[in-house]
């Protein structure tokens, strides 16, 4: 993995402790009657620096995007399809339309 991909996978794994932190305080104080349990983490997402680690391509075909992605120790990048609602499909066409910044994207695998 790239130093990039390693600082992202760090971040998502400190907002995850500071997340059940901020809960584990709200119950010491009381403001919670269950103590949170710590973060399991069996399998989580990735943020993906945008255009530095994924760059976004409309294709318009089966898959309305795909996202590629460069793998350390290659000089290619890999075309993931992305399937989407139509929300996330309006909002990436917005954000390669220039409306919208993008800054990071995350991939989520569901059912497959």
């Amino acid at each position: 993995m790239s130093s990039q991909t390693i600082q992202e996978i760090r971040d998502v794994v400190v907002e995850a402790y500071n997340s059940w932190a901020k809960l584990y305080k709200q119950f010491l104080d009381g403001r919670l009657e269950k103590e949170p349990s710590l973060p399991k983490v069996d399998r989580f997402t990735i943020r993906m620096n945008y255009p530095r680690v994924v760059s976004i391509f409309e294709h318009g075909r089966k898959f309305p995007f795909f996202f590629k992605v460069k793998l350390k120790g290659t000089d290619k990048r890999y075309a993931i399809p992305v399937e989407c609602g139509e929300y996330q499909r309006k909002m990436l066409k917005d954000a390669l339309d220039g409306k919208y910044r993008l800054g990071a994207v995350q991939l989520v695998e569901r059912d497959g």
